[in-house]
């Protein structure tokens, strides 16, 4: 009968998880002894060459000093040589004795070197012959497990050895008469039962008992699809009917603790997301404000308090929507979480969970808003952008007309041309010098030093604004100077031609400097009358008079009369926007105060919709993992008839060799520990006399000590005589 090796790779995956890495180690650490052997015996010892110190530096260093002492001591010449002569001695007899200790330590050290050699080649020629030979009885045992087949009664076994890195087993397969393998016993090689596995005819996969040290590890049943079932948690918890009904109750008490939160939301935010958004026409102006009060609480919501002024300077730059930005972020995540959980939903209906029900229920309620973004709304979200831009932009302009006092305001208006065409003015800035339409544009300055008209694209139509413009003016004053506001101030105006049109550029890039160049500003030039300019020459050049007219406070209201009755507030284009719409009755600190409340109810829900999405999850995978070990009911009785304990046990032959090759086995390892022990001492003493040999060959003596120590003892030696 052919041995069936289909289940050896998962045997030697058990294996590695019971064993891990001690197993690799010990089949390794022959190996690791042999390259520890080779280090010192491949290492060519190269004897140095013991220099002598250098001493006829120091020699001519002492002569000097001792002439200095000998002159600062007033030794005689006699004393003087003879304190000469003893320092040469005691410095030559220091040299020569620091010589000749320094040559004999690279003896004794190069000597141990070859007597540690010597002994490792004396181990290597031992130690191999005798692990090579215990290695090859081990290899014939194995070989003659491989071969034995035994028949007994009714049942047949096959043995075969499984060899791998962990650590070879012995592998014993039980198959009734018609050949179906009943049980597979594994064996380490000194006999100890490692796995069990049992089969049954009737049904796929088998039951796996673990040992270890002789005890069960852990039982699993393994199927064919690769699903592994614990008996431990099967006995503990599938199969215990109360406690599966105590756990699905906490799971469906949790959650419905959860869905009565998000009814207290709904029940005390009745602006919450399904209403958030109704559809509804509303103008720039309108739209302009909703925006600019989300977006202040978008960055409040970011941590960025803001006072007015840098709310205008937020409001001109091209990150005037980062606070909206913040607050679809904030929908966007809610928006996956609500997916993420109904998406879920739907796996409890076919187990009849009631919290199925209140949970679709909610459906209509917790729907994911609609983000004011993405690839469809990239116009119109450009086009807000822009609204924030110019009326800030707008709001610089005023803020610098206003700083005179002798100047008549008129902001947004519009004029009839005739035959119903109108024309849209920004500022009209009546002052003693005339009339000033004044147009303001948001602009993204060069470096934010200099603006350069020549590279707008509007210039044309730039230049027939300027002239609509003049033209209404000139047309409502003509028609003042007819009627009942007739005055010599409209006449001056008139006839000096004292109607000038300016541009004002305000800086985009750095709203805080808005006194940058303009390299053209005569670019939109009509009449001699437009000038291109920034916002802070806007005081200067309303005051300067080249019409040679001067209008006085009377004259100026006359001028205004003329024009006001006839002009209309702006009502700026009708768009569709869904950002908050239905608070557009709302003002100042209440409509700040509902988008919050909006804002926070809508992170309140996704908090909640997290932790319901999770609960469901933990919910859908119990009930998954509850009906997998379901199956276990039916499949169990199939595996009742266990192997006895003592048939467990390997007998006959094949015990006899088991027991020969676990003393071969610890034969060896009994050799490698040993060896092990000799060669690491080696290496660390080997180590030890290299390092040694390589200090005394870069270490020279110190001339300070030597010097000085002939100098003192001479020295005394001077005094005493």
């Amino acid at each position: 009968m052919t041995v069936n090796k289909d289940l050896d790779q998962q045997i030697i995956a058990v294996q590695k998880e019971m064993s891990g890495d001690k197993k690799i180690a010990e089949s390794e650490k022959y190996q690791q002894i042999n390259g520890k052997i080779s280090s010192i015996l491949d290492n060519e010892i190269k004897k140095i060459q013991a220099k002598r110190p250098n001493f006829w530096v120091p020699l001519i260093i002492l002569l000097i000093i001792m002439g200095i002492i000998s002159a600062v001591l007033h030794f005689g010449r006699s004393r003087f040589w003879l304190v000469l002569v003893i320092s040469i001695a005691i410095l030559a007899v220091e040299y020569l004795g620091y010589d000749f200790w320094r040559r004999s330590r690279v003896e004794k050290n190069y000597s141990e070197l070859l007597q540690i050699q010597g002994k490792i080649e004396k181990t290597k020629g031992n130690f191999n012959p005798k692990y090579l030979d215990l290695e090859n009885k081990r290899v014939d045992l194995l070989d003659k497990i491989d071969e034995i087949f035994d028949k007994d009664g009714d049942s047949d076994q096959a043995y075969h050895v499984l060899r791998s890195k962990y650590g070879d087993l012995l592998i014993r397969d039980i198959f009734d008469k018609n050949g179906f393998r009943h049980y597979q016993i594994v064996y380490s090689l000194d006999g100890k039962i490692e796995q069990v596995r049992e089969f049954s005819i009737s049904r796929a996969g088998y039951l796996l008992t673990i040992y270890e040290d002789g005890n069960i590890k852990k039982r699993e049943f393994h199927g064919e699809s690769g699903t592994v079932l614990s008996l431990k948690k099967y006995d503990d918890l599938y199969n215990v009917t109360d406690k599966i009904g105590a756990i699905k109750d906490q799971y469906v008490g949790e959650i419905a603790a959860k869905v009565k939160e998000i009814d207290k939301i709904k029940k005390n935010t009745p602006t919450c997301t399904y209403n958030w958004f109704e559809y509804k026409k509303i103008s720039d102006d309108q739209a302009a404000e909703s925006l600019k009060e989300a977006e202040y609480i978008g960055r409040m919501k970011e941590g960025k308090e803001e006072n007015p002024a840098e709310q205008l300077d937020h409001d001109l730059t091209d990150k005037n929507l980062e606070g909206i930005s913040t607050i679809n972020e904030l929908y966007s995540d809610y928006d996956q979480e609500v997916e993420k959980l109904y998406s879920k939903v739907e796996a409890l209906k076919q187990n009849n969970y009631s919290v199925y029900k209140s949970l679709t229920d909610l459906s209509w309620f917790l729907r994911p808003v609609e983000v004011f973004g993405g690839e469809s709304k990239k116009k119109i979200w450009s086009h807000l952008s822009d609204i924030l831009a110019l009326n800030a932009a707008q709001a610089e302009v005023v803020k610098q007309l206003e700083k005179s006092d002798d100047v008549y305001i008129i902001n947004n208006l519009i004029l009839p041309l005739g035959e119903g065409v109108t024309t849209k003015i920004d500022h009209l800035a009546i002052t003693p010098a005339g009339i000033f339409i004044i147009e303001t544009k948001a602009r993204n300055i060069e470096d934010g030093r200099i603006y350069r008209a020549k590279n707008e694209l509007d210039k044309a139509a730039i230049r027939k604004q300027i002239t609509l413009h003049k033209d209404a003016i000139y047309n409502q004053l003509k028609i003042a100077s007819r009627g009942f506001f007739a005055s010599n101030a409209v006449e001056q105006i008139l006839n000096k031609d004292a109607i000038r049109s300016l541009i004002v550029i305000v800086n985009r890039d750095n709203p805080q400097k808005q006194d940058f160049l303009i390299d053209n500003p005569n670019f939109y030039r009509e009449y001699d009358r437009s000038l291109i300019i920034n916002p802070s020459e806007i005081e200067h050049v309303i005051h300067r008079n080249t019409s040679g007219i001067n209008l006085d406070a009377d004259a100026r209201k006359m001028v205004a009369a003329a024009l006001e009755p006839n002009a209309r507030l702006v009502d700026k284009e009708q768009l569709g926007y869904d950002f908050f719409p239905y608070l557009n009755d709302l003002k100042g600190q209440e409509y700040r105060g509902q988008i919050w409340n909006q804002l926070k109810g809508i992170a309140d829900l996704q908090k909640i919709i997290s932790d319901l999405s999770e609960l469901v999850e933990k919910l859908i995978e119990f009930e998954r993992e509850y009906q997998t070990y379901e199956s276990l009911h039916a499949i169990l009785p199939y595996f009742t008839d266990h192997i006895p304990d003592e048939e467990k046990q390997l007998t006959g032959k094949v015990k006899d060799i088991v027991d020969e090759l676990s003393q071969v086995v610890h034969q060896q390892n009994d050799l490698l520990d040993k060896i092990e022990k000799v060669v690491d001492q080696a290496v660390v003493g080997y180590s030890d006399r290299i390092k040694t040999l390589q200090h005394i060959e870069e270490t020279n003596l110190d001339a300070v000590v030597p010097i000085a120590v002939a100098v003192v003892i001479s020295t005394l030696v001077g005094t005493m005589f």
